[in-house]
């Protein structure tokens, strides 16, 4: 929680981040999310950093779920 907390500036916002300011997948630019997704990330999840923005917070905790798991085999 306290990780969601730092990345979200405290309102755990699936929204928070500097993606909303660019709003294109295509950029490397952007962060998003409970955790700042960014593009590699997000390609690496195979989601879009778009969906992610238009996630519940609840519907993006899978995802970060996905993140530390992938990242705990590697």
């Amino acid at each position: 929680m306290n990780i969601i907390a730092f990345e979200t500036a405290n309102t755990f916002s699936p929204q928070a981040g500097t993606f909303k300011n660019i709003m294109d997948d295509d950029k490397k630019a952007g962060f998003v999310g409970l955790i700042q997704f960014g593009k590699d990330a997000s390609d690496h999840l195979k989601v879009k950093r778009s969906e992610l923005y238009n996630m519940t917070a609840e519907k993006q905790l899978d995802y970060v779920e996905k993140w530390f798991l992938l990242k705990t085999k590697n």
